[in-house]
């Protein structure tokens, strides 16, 4: 029904990887539920491993404890896991390694089980000891611009508009320079698919999408914070 619509005949040889794509950025009742699933056994795991984690410990050690956590809680796998610390906070894509977490730094960990083959993206910042007033200010921004676009996003709207109701109030904090990606992604049986949070992207948003909302702010030398929420379209 969905080629008929799209004026697709089965006697033509065409490449239908976009429509499917397009499809797929709808979820279904039982797909939204994996999601939540995945993101309930993800919360879980990070409540109790910030309990046990603290400065002094390396990368890779608070990682390999959030993925037994999440393992321990449900999950069929692992679909994500950064955790960065320090000045490496501000690499967005950057590696986990055996740096170690000192106090007064930022500890950034993005991460998501997965559920019945499904995941949870989530990223949460850090700090043990006292952040500096920079600090402060730019997760103070960050928090806001999650918020911002959270309670804008909505049936209707465009992919472009999500993206700039968060810039603006990263902008206005006086962080935009430092704002370097897209506002989020879609989320389904991959951890990154339609639709693209970004401006310039007009698609709109209808109920049953599922998306990350990250806004984040890099700064070199100092660090970067990013706050990740999975949400869903409804009616």
């Amino acid at each position: 029904l969905a080629f008929k619509k799209a004026g697709i005949s089965s006697r033509n040889g065409i490449d239908i990887g976009g429509l499917l794509l397009s499809m797929r950025s709808q979820k279904a009742d039982d797909e939204v539920a994996n999601i939540q699933q995945a993101v309930n056994i993800s919360e879980a795991a990070l409540e109790v491993t910030m309990q046990w984690a603290k400065p002094g410990m390396t990368e890779r050690q608070i990682a390999d404890k959030l993925s037994a956590e999440m393992t321990e809680r449900g999950a069929q796998g692992i679909a994500f896991m950064l955790v960065l610390t320090g000045e490496k906070s501000g690499l967005p894509h950057g590696n986990t390694g055996d740096r170690v977490w000192g106090e007064d730094e930022f500890l950034l960990i993005d991460f998501g089980a997965k559920y019945n083959d499904y995941p949870a993206d989530i990223t949460r910042t850090f700090c043990v000891g006292e952040p500096t007033d920079q600090m402060r200010a730019m997760y103070k921004a960050v928090y806001e611009a999650n918020l911002a676009a959270r309670e804008f996003a909505r049936p209707g709207v465009t992919c472009h508009d999500v993206d700039r109701v968060a810039r603006q109030v990263i902008e206005d904090a006086g962080f935009g320079e430092y704002f370097i990606h897209r506002l989020g992604h879609g989320l389904g049986l991959s951890v990154h698919e339609l639709p693209n949070i970004v401006g310039g992207n007009k698609t709109v948003l209808e109920p049953g999408m599922v998306f990350t909302i990250e806004p984040g702010v890099y700064i070199p030398q100092v660090g970067g914070v990013r706050i990740e929420d999975n949400v869903v379209v409804t009616d």
